[in-house]
């Protein structure tokens, strides 16, 4: 074994050195929120919760948000370009069971002294049921959203600092229902159609979560004197 004279530092291995940096970094986690056009954080909560999905759903005038915190537990995992598995999931789960397109938007965050920000990283997907399409551009999502959520994604905000979010994994079955009956049976509700094309989120499903999946259109009616008016002689 060749002795090393004294007073030379070691050689440090490229790699080593990139693996250490990731691993010596503050804490970190991934927030994910999942984009909907729900006017009703009370709806979007309760079938959450009906189908068995943990998040916090967040309310906001851009539309009702489910976020997750997630723990970062491998520090590679931000170099594959993808979705953290369980925010992917979670979206696919929402946009399967709602029938509309979401949008899935995860921030890096490191947490120092208490203190949490956003590590510079914003990554934004469109899901529609099972697959997931092409990066969007975060900032097209972030400029159509709410402040408050705004506020989460850059780590200005943490969940439990935002009033109104509802825990669907504390919901019973019965709190579930009401939250969802009351939803459809609100007077008044109103679209929002600016705010969900602006976050990247298609128009038309904002009409698809508000409205009575059971509900159809009356139909016409077969003839004139049905609706009264008399007929042409």
């Amino acid at each position: 074994m060749t002795e090393r004279p004294e007073g030379e530092q070691p050689e440090i291995d490229p790699f080593e050195a990139i693996v250490a940096g990731l691993g010596a970094s503050a804490p970190q986690r991934d927030l994910a929120l999942i984009v909907t056009p729900f006017a009703s954080a009370e709806a979007l909560a309760g079938l959450a919760a009906a189908a068995g999905l943990a998040c916090t759903v967040v309310p906001s005038e851009s539309g009702a948000v489910a976020a997750m915190d997630l723990e970062v537990a491998d520090p590679f995992e931000k170099l594959t370009g993808e979705p953290p598995k369980e925010a992917l999931a979670l979206a696919k789960a929402i946009s399967i069971l709602t029938r509309i397109d979401v949008v899935l938007l995860v921030s890096r965050l490191v947490s120092e002294g208490g203190e949490v920000s956003l590590e510079g990283e914003l990554s934004a997907w469109r899901v529609t049921g099972a697959d997931i399409g092409g990066e969007i551009s975060p900032g097209l999502v972030i400029a159509g959203l709410d402040p408050t959520i705004e506020d989460l994604a850059v780590g200005e905000k943490r969940l439990a600092d935002v009033p109104g979010t509802i825990d669907s994994s504390a919901l019973s079955s019965a709190e579930a229902a009401g939250m969802i009956s009351r939803a459809v049976q609100r007077p008044g509700r109103k679209k929002r159609h600016g705010a969900a094309r602006d976050s990247g989120v298609e128009p038309e499903a904002d009409a698809a979560a508000e409205t009575d999946p059971g509900s159809e259109a009356d139909p016409a009616p077969e003839h004139p004197e049905q609706d009264g008016t008399e007929p042409e002689q």
